[in-house]
Protein backbone atom coordinates (compact mmCIF):
# COMPACT_ATOMS: atom_id res chain seq x y z
CA UNK A 1 0.00 0.00 0.00
CA UNK A 2 1.32 3.45 -0.94
CA UNK A 3 2.00 5.66 2.07
CA UNK A 4 0.88 9.28 2.25
CA UNK A 5 4.51 10.35 2.30
CA UNK A 6 5.20 8.49 -0.95
CA UNK A 7 2.04 9.89 -2.51
CA UNK A 8 3.19 13.40 -1.65
CA UNK A 9 6.64 12.73 -3.08
CA UNK A 10 5.17 11.40 -6.32
CA UNK A 11 2.76 14.33 -6.59
CA UNK A 12 5.55 16.83 -5.93
CA UNK A 13 7.79 15.19 -8.55
CA UNK A 14 5.04 15.26 -11.18
CA UNK A 15 4.22 18.88 -10.38
CA UNK A 16 7.75 19.84 -11.37
CA UNK A 17 7.12 18.45 -14.90
CA UNK A 18 5.05 19.96 -17.69
CA UNK A 19 2.28 17.38 -17.45
CA UNK A 20 0.07 19.35 -15.03
CA UNK A 21 0.31 22.27 -17.48
CA UNK A 22 -0.86 20.06 -20.36
CA UNK A 23 -3.77 18.84 -18.21
CA UNK A 24 -4.71 22.42 -17.31
CA UNK A 25 -4.54 23.60 -20.95
CA UNK A 26 -6.71 20.69 -22.10
CA UNK A 27 -9.35 21.55 -19.49
CA UNK A 28 -9.38 25.19 -20.58
CA UNK A 29 -9.74 24.13 -24.23
CA UNK A 30 -12.61 21.78 -23.39
CA UNK A 31 -14.29 24.60 -21.48
CA UNK A 32 -14.24 26.59 -24.74
CA UNK A 33 -15.64 23.58 -26.67
CA UNK A 34 -12.47 22.68 -28.56
CA UNK A 35 -11.86 19.05 -29.51
CA UNK A 36 -8.59 17.71 -28.12
CA UNK A 37 -5.90 15.33 -29.40
CA UNK A 38 -3.07 14.86 -26.89
CA UNK A 39 0.48 13.75 -27.61
CA UNK A 40 0.15 13.56 -31.38
CA UNK A 41 3.13 12.03 -33.20
CA UNK A 42 4.50 12.96 -36.61
CA UNK A 43 7.62 12.15 -38.63
CA UNK A 44 10.45 14.68 -38.52
CA UNK A 45 11.20 15.78 -42.08
CA UNK A 46 14.97 15.94 -41.41
CA UNK A 47 15.71 13.04 -39.07
CA UNK A 48 12.94 10.73 -40.25
CA UNK A 49 12.08 9.87 -36.65
CA UNK A 50 8.96 10.35 -34.56
CA UNK A 51 8.40 13.69 -32.86
CA UNK A 52 5.61 14.63 -30.50
CA UNK A 53 3.41 17.69 -30.26
CA UNK A 54 1.71 18.16 -26.92
CA UNK A 55 -1.81 19.15 -27.99
CA UNK A 56 -3.82 19.59 -31.15
CA UNK A 57 -7.14 21.35 -30.62
CA UNK A 58 -9.76 21.99 -33.27
CA UNK A 59 -13.23 23.36 -33.87
CA UNK A 60 -15.51 22.41 -36.76
CA UNK A 61 -18.38 24.36 -38.31
CA UNK A 62 -20.52 23.14 -41.20
CA UNK A 63 -22.03 25.46 -43.77
CA UNK A 64 -23.83 23.85 -46.68
CA UNK A 65 -21.53 21.04 -47.89
CA UNK A 66 -18.24 22.30 -46.41
CA UNK A 67 -16.56 21.67 -43.04
CA UNK A 68 -14.52 24.65 -41.81
CA UNK A 69 -11.87 23.53 -39.30
CA UNK A 70 -9.72 25.82 -37.17
CA UNK A 71 -6.75 23.93 -35.72
CA UNK A 72 -4.45 24.99 -32.87
CA UNK A 73 -1.08 23.22 -32.67
CA UNK A 74 0.14 23.70 -29.10
CA UNK A 75 3.43 23.22 -27.29
CA UNK A 76 3.44 23.30 -23.46
CA UNK A 77 6.57 24.14 -21.48
CA UNK A 78 7.19 24.79 -17.77
CA UNK A 79 10.15 26.15 -15.87
CA UNK A 80 10.54 27.19 -12.24
CA UNK A 81 14.21 28.07 -12.66
CA UNK A 82 14.26 29.94 -15.96
CA UNK A 83 12.71 32.94 -17.66
CA UNK A 84 12.11 33.14 -21.39
CA UNK A 85 13.40 36.39 -22.83
CA UNK A 86 12.62 37.72 -26.30
CA UNK A 87 14.80 40.41 -27.85
CA UNK A 88 12.83 42.74 -30.10
CA UNK A 89 13.16 45.90 -32.18
CA UNK A 90 10.86 48.15 -34.19
CA UNK A 91 9.26 46.46 -37.17
CA UNK A 92 9.81 47.61 -40.71
CA UNK A 93 6.38 47.08 -42.27
CA UNK A 94 7.77 48.05 -45.68
CA UNK A 95 10.30 45.20 -45.73
CA UNK A 96 9.36 43.20 -48.79
CA UNK A 97 11.39 40.21 -47.59
CA UNK A 98 8.98 39.53 -44.73
CA UNK A 99 5.48 38.11 -44.90
CA UNK A 100 3.89 39.62 -41.81
CA UNK A 101 0.66 37.66 -42.21
CA UNK A 102 1.41 34.05 -43.19
CA UNK A 103 -1.61 31.80 -43.50
CA UNK A 104 -1.25 28.03 -43.25
CA UNK A 105 -4.08 25.96 -44.64
CA UNK A 106 -5.02 22.87 -46.58
CA UNK A 107 -8.28 22.21 -48.33
CA UNK A 108 -9.79 19.10 -49.86
CA UNK A 109 -12.30 21.42 -51.54
CA UNK A 110 -10.95 22.60 -54.90
CA UNK A 111 -12.88 25.85 -54.73
CA UNK A 112 -11.53 26.88 -51.33
CA UNK A 113 -8.02 25.79 -52.25
CA UNK A 114 -8.25 28.12 -55.26
CA UNK A 115 -9.61 30.95 -53.09
CA UNK A 116 -6.98 30.64 -50.36
CA UNK A 117 -4.11 30.37 -52.83
CA UNK A 118 -5.18 33.54 -54.64
CA UNK A 119 -7.26 35.53 -52.18
CA UNK A 120 -5.79 34.87 -48.72
CA UNK A 121 -4.87 38.57 -48.55
CA UNK A 122 -8.60 39.31 -48.42
CA UNK A 123 -8.95 36.99 -45.42
CA UNK A 124 -6.01 38.64 -43.66
CA UNK A 125 -7.52 42.05 -44.36
CA UNK A 126 -10.70 40.92 -42.62
CA UNK A 127 -8.63 39.89 -39.59
CA UNK A 128 -6.80 43.21 -39.43
CA UNK A 129 -10.07 45.14 -39.65
CA UNK A 130 -11.52 43.14 -36.76
CA UNK A 131 -10.58 44.81 -33.46
CA UNK A 132 -10.24 41.51 -31.59
CA UNK A 133 -8.50 39.49 -34.33
CA UNK A 134 -6.02 42.25 -35.09
CA UNK A 135 -4.24 41.24 -31.87
CA UNK A 136 -3.34 37.92 -33.51
CA UNK A 137 -1.85 39.45 -36.65
CA UNK A 138 -0.62 42.92 -35.72
CA UNK A 139 3.04 43.28 -34.71
CA UNK A 140 4.25 46.11 -32.50
CA UNK A 141 7.82 44.82 -32.43
CA UNK A 142 9.81 42.14 -34.21
CA UNK A 143 11.55 39.32 -32.36
CA UNK A 144 15.11 39.00 -33.66
CA UNK A 145 16.49 36.68 -30.97
CA UNK A 146 15.43 34.77 -27.87
CA UNK A 147 17.25 33.61 -24.78
CA UNK A 148 16.67 31.50 -21.68
CA UNK A 149 17.77 33.25 -18.47
CA UNK A 150 18.33 31.29 -15.31
CA UNK A 151 16.93 32.96 -12.22
CA UNK A 152 19.67 31.97 -9.75
CA UNK A 153 22.92 33.92 -9.53
CA UNK A 154 26.12 32.25 -10.67
CA UNK A 155 29.09 33.49 -8.63
CA UNK A 156 31.58 32.23 -11.18
CA UNK A 157 29.88 33.96 -14.10
CA UNK A 158 30.14 37.60 -13.09
CA UNK A 159 30.57 38.82 -16.65
CA UNK A 160 26.96 37.92 -17.36
CA UNK A 161 25.63 39.45 -14.19
CA UNK A 162 23.09 37.94 -11.83
CA UNK A 163 21.29 35.97 -14.55
CA UNK A 164 23.03 33.09 -16.24
CA UNK A 165 22.36 32.69 -19.97
CA UNK A 166 21.42 29.12 -20.81
CA UNK A 167 21.01 27.15 -24.02
CA UNK A 168 17.77 27.88 -25.84
CA UNK A 169 16.81 24.24 -26.37
CA UNK A 170 13.31 24.44 -24.85
CA UNK A 171 12.43 27.69 -26.63
CA UNK A 172 13.72 26.45 -29.97
CA UNK A 173 11.92 23.11 -29.58
CA UNK A 174 8.65 24.88 -28.77
CA UNK A 175 8.97 26.69 -32.11
CA UNK A 176 10.25 23.91 -34.34
CA UNK A 177 7.87 21.22 -33.06
CA UNK A 178 4.78 23.36 -33.67
CA UNK A 179 5.72 24.46 -37.19
CA UNK A 180 6.83 20.96 -38.20
CA UNK A 181 3.59 19.56 -36.78
CA UNK A 182 1.62 22.07 -38.86
CA UNK A 183 3.46 21.00 -42.00
CA UNK A 184 2.85 17.33 -41.19
CA UNK A 185 -0.85 17.87 -40.44
CA UNK A 186 -1.39 19.82 -43.65
CA UNK A 187 0.04 16.97 -45.67
CA UNK A 188 -1.71 14.16 -43.80
CA UNK A 189 -5.14 15.86 -43.75
CA UNK A 190 -4.99 16.41 -47.51
CA UNK A 191 -3.80 12.87 -48.28
CA UNK A 192 -6.41 11.30 -46.05
CA UNK A 193 -9.49 13.28 -47.01
CA UNK A 194 -8.86 14.53 -50.56
CA UNK A 195 -11.70 13.51 -52.89
CA UNK A 196 -13.62 12.12 -49.89
CA UNK A 197 -15.06 15.19 -48.23
CA UNK A 198 -15.04 18.97 -48.56
CA UNK A 199 -12.93 20.30 -45.74
CA UNK A 200 -10.95 23.47 -45.19
CA UNK A 201 -8.30 23.51 -42.43
CA UNK A 202 -6.54 26.59 -41.06
CA UNK A 203 -3.60 26.04 -38.69
CA UNK A 204 -2.19 28.22 -35.90
CA UNK A 205 0.87 27.60 -33.68
CA UNK A 206 0.87 28.38 -29.95
CA UNK A 207 3.46 27.92 -27.24
CA UNK A 208 2.17 28.00 -23.65
CA UNK A 209 4.80 28.72 -21.00
CA UNK A 210 4.21 28.13 -17.32
CA UNK A 211 6.79 30.66 -16.21
CA UNK A 212 7.86 34.24 -16.78
CA UNK A 213 8.19 35.83 -20.24
CA UNK A 214 10.30 38.95 -20.68
CA UNK A 215 10.57 41.30 -23.62
CA UNK A 216 13.80 43.27 -24.05
CA UNK A 217 13.05 45.98 -26.62
CA UNK A 218 16.13 47.45 -28.27
CA UNK A 219 15.72 51.13 -29.09
CA UNK A 220 17.46 52.85 -31.98
CA UNK A 221 20.10 54.29 -29.65
CA UNK A 222 20.98 50.82 -28.35
CA UNK A 223 19.23 51.17 -25.00
CA UNK A 224 16.80 48.50 -23.86
CA UNK A 225 13.27 48.69 -22.50
CA UNK A 226 12.70 45.55 -20.42
CA UNK A 227 9.49 44.27 -18.87
CA UNK A 228 7.42 41.18 -18.20
CA UNK A 229 4.81 40.39 -20.88
CA UNK A 230 1.92 37.94 -20.97
CA UNK A 231 2.25 37.12 -24.66
CA UNK A 232 4.49 37.81 -27.63
CA UNK A 233 4.33 36.76 -31.29
CA UNK A 234 7.38 35.21 -32.92
CA UNK A 235 7.62 35.46 -36.71
CA UNK A 236 10.37 33.91 -38.76
CA UNK A 237 11.22 32.02 -41.90
CA UNK A 238 11.81 28.27 -41.73
CA UNK A 239 12.37 25.46 -44.22
CA UNK A 240 10.11 22.49 -43.49
CA UNK A 241 9.73 19.57 -45.90
CA UNK A 242 11.92 21.53 -48.34
CA UNK A 243 9.42 24.40 -48.39
CA UNK A 244 10.62 27.85 -47.38
CA UNK A 245 7.84 29.73 -45.61
CA UNK A 246 7.01 32.14 -42.79
CA UNK A 247 5.40 31.02 -39.55
CA UNK A 248 3.90 32.81 -36.55
CA UNK A 249 4.18 31.18 -33.13
CA UNK A 250 1.99 32.83 -30.51
CA UNK A 251 3.78 32.64 -27.14
CA UNK A 252 1.63 33.17 -24.06
CA UNK A 253 1.86 32.53 -20.34
CA UNK A 254 -0.29 29.95 -18.60
CA UNK A 255 -2.19 32.70 -16.76
CA UNK A 256 -2.98 34.50 -20.03
CA UNK A 257 -4.06 31.46 -21.99
CA UNK A 258 -7.78 31.63 -21.21
CA UNK A 259 -7.93 35.24 -22.42
CA UNK A 260 -5.88 34.38 -25.50
CA UNK A 261 -8.17 31.46 -26.29
CA UNK A 262 -11.14 33.85 -26.43
CA UNK A 263 -9.47 35.40 -29.49
CA UNK A 264 -9.14 32.01 -31.17
CA UNK A 265 -12.83 31.33 -30.43
CA UNK A 266 -13.61 34.53 -32.32
CA UNK A 267 -11.12 33.55 -35.02
CA UNK A 268 -12.89 30.26 -35.70
CA UNK A 269 -16.25 32.00 -36.11
CA UNK A 270 -14.61 34.59 -38.35
CA UNK A 271 -12.90 31.92 -40.47
CA UNK A 272 -16.22 30.22 -41.06
CA UNK A 273 -18.02 33.47 -41.83
CA UNK A 274 -15.36 35.00 -44.08
CA UNK A 275 -14.51 31.84 -46.01
CA UNK A 276 -18.15 31.00 -46.68
CA UNK A 277 -18.61 34.54 -48.04
CA UNK A 278 -15.56 34.18 -50.26
CA UNK A 279 -16.95 30.86 -51.47
CA UNK A 280 -20.25 32.51 -52.39
CA UNK A 281 -18.28 35.20 -54.19
CA UNK A 282 -16.48 32.50 -56.17
CA UNK A 283 -19.73 31.92 -58.09
CA UNK A 284 -20.54 35.53 -58.93
CA UNK A 285 -20.39 35.96 -62.72
CA UNK A 286 -18.46 32.71 -62.74
CA UNK A 287 -18.54 32.23 -66.52
CA UNK A 288 -16.53 35.41 -66.91
CA UNK A 289 -13.61 33.77 -65.08
CA UNK A 290 -12.11 30.84 -67.03
CA UNK A 291 -9.75 29.87 -64.18
CA UNK A 292 -12.72 29.27 -61.89
CA UNK A 293 -14.64 27.37 -64.56
CA UNK A 294 -11.67 25.09 -65.22
CA UNK A 295 -11.70 23.93 -61.60
CA UNK A 296 -15.23 22.51 -61.87
CA UNK A 297 -15.77 21.86 -65.58
CA UNK A 298 -14.59 18.24 -65.64
CA UNK A 299 -16.86 17.37 -62.69
CA UNK A 300 -19.79 18.98 -64.49
CA UNK A 301 -18.93 17.27 -67.77
CA UNK A 302 -18.59 13.86 -66.14
CA UNK A 303 -21.97 14.27 -64.45
CA UNK A 304 -23.89 14.93 -67.68
CA UNK A 305 -21.86 13.23 -70.43
CA UNK A 306 -23.77 9.91 -70.37
CA UNK A 307 -27.18 11.55 -70.77
CA UNK A 308 -25.91 14.11 -73.27
CA UNK A 309 -24.52 11.32 -75.44
CA UNK A 310 -27.73 9.34 -75.04
CA UNK A 311 -29.94 12.23 -76.14
CA UNK A 312 -27.70 13.39 -78.99
CA UNK A 313 -27.44 9.90 -80.50
CA UNK A 314 -31.17 9.32 -80.07
CA UNK A 315 -32.31 12.69 -81.43
CA UNK A 316 -29.81 13.08 -84.28
CA UNK A 317 -29.12 9.46 -85.14
CA UNK A 318 -25.35 9.99 -84.91
CA UNK A 319 -22.59 8.19 -83.03
CA UNK A 320 -20.50 9.94 -80.38
CA UNK A 321 -17.27 8.43 -79.17
CA UNK A 322 -18.05 7.71 -75.51
CA UNK A 323 -14.48 8.37 -74.42
CA UNK A 324 -13.41 11.25 -76.62
CA UNK A 325 -16.35 13.57 -77.11
CA UNK A 326 -16.23 16.86 -75.20
CA UNK A 327 -18.53 19.66 -74.14
CA UNK A 328 -17.07 23.13 -74.70
CA UNK A 329 -18.46 26.44 -73.55
CA UNK A 330 -18.47 30.12 -74.39
CA UNK A 331 -20.19 32.89 -72.49
CA UNK A 332 -21.41 35.92 -74.38
CA UNK A 333 -21.63 38.80 -71.95
CA UNK A 334 -23.58 41.09 -74.25
CA UNK A 335 -26.52 38.68 -74.41
CA UNK A 336 -25.73 36.99 -71.08
CA UNK A 337 -26.01 33.55 -72.63
CA UNK A 338 -23.90 30.42 -72.22
CA UNK A 339 -23.27 28.42 -75.39
CA UNK A 340 -22.48 24.71 -75.09
CA UNK A 341 -20.74 22.96 -77.98
CA UNK A 342 -20.94 19.17 -78.05
CA UNK A 343 -17.81 18.08 -79.88
CA UNK A 344 -17.66 14.67 -81.50
CA UNK A 345 -16.24 13.49 -84.80
CA UNK A 346 -18.15 15.98 -86.95
CA UNK A 347 -19.64 19.41 -86.45
CA UNK A 348 -23.42 19.64 -86.34
CA UNK A 349 -25.63 21.49 -88.76
CA UNK A 350 -27.86 24.42 -87.86
CA UNK A 351 -30.89 22.17 -88.00
CA UNK A 352 -29.32 19.64 -85.67
CA UNK A 353 -28.48 22.33 -83.13
CA UNK A 354 -32.08 23.48 -83.29
CA UNK A 355 -33.31 19.94 -82.54
CA UNK A 356 -31.14 19.83 -79.42
CA UNK A 357 -32.27 23.26 -78.30
CA UNK A 358 -35.91 22.22 -78.58
CA UNK A 359 -35.50 19.09 -76.45
CA UNK A 360 -36.61 19.85 -72.90
CA UNK A 361 -35.31 16.59 -71.43
CA UNK A 362 -31.76 17.29 -72.61
CA UNK A 363 -31.97 20.90 -71.48
CA UNK A 364 -33.21 19.81 -68.07
CA UNK A 365 -30.16 17.53 -67.69
CA UNK A 366 -27.82 20.41 -68.52
CA UNK A 367 -29.71 22.90 -66.38
CA UNK A 368 -29.47 20.60 -63.35
CA UNK A 369 -25.72 20.20 -63.83
CA UNK A 370 -25.09 23.92 -64.32
CA UNK A 371 -27.01 24.74 -61.16
CA UNK A 372 -25.27 22.05 -59.11
CA UNK A 373 -21.69 22.83 -60.11
CA UNK A 374 -21.77 26.52 -61.04
CA UNK A 375 -24.93 27.82 -59.32
CA UNK A 376 -25.82 29.06 -62.78
CA UNK A 377 -29.48 29.47 -63.61
CA UNK A 378 -29.11 31.80 -66.59
CA UNK A 379 -29.74 31.29 -70.29
CA UNK A 380 -27.86 28.67 -72.30
CA UNK A 381 -28.11 27.23 -75.80
CA UNK A 382 -26.48 24.48 -77.79
CA UNK A 383 -24.36 25.66 -80.68
CA UNK A 384 -20.83 26.08 -82.02
CA UNK A 385 -18.48 28.04 -79.77
CA UNK A 386 -16.02 30.56 -81.17
CA UNK A 387 -12.46 29.26 -81.63
CA UNK A 388 -10.99 32.49 -80.16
Amino acid sequence: MITEELKNQISEAINHTGFPLEHYICNVLKGHHWNIISNRYYIDDVKGTEREIDIIAYKVSNIEDVEYITTLVISCKKSEENRWCFLTRDIDATDGNINWSPLHFCSTDKRLKFILERQNDQLIEKYLNNKALAHLYTFQNQVFAFQILQKSKKENDKKRGALCVKENTDMYNSIITTIKAISSEKKSRFERYNNQSKRCYLFYALSIFDGEIIESKFENDGSQTIDFVSNIKYLNRHIVNNIDDFYIVDFTTKENFNYRLNLYDILHSANTKYLSKLLNGFYENIFQFPDRINILWKDFEDSVRFWVRYHVEKLLNVDLDAHNYRIWHSYYNDIQTLTLDIGGNDSLSKEQWEILNNNEELKRTIRTGLLKFFRFSGNFIFGETLPF
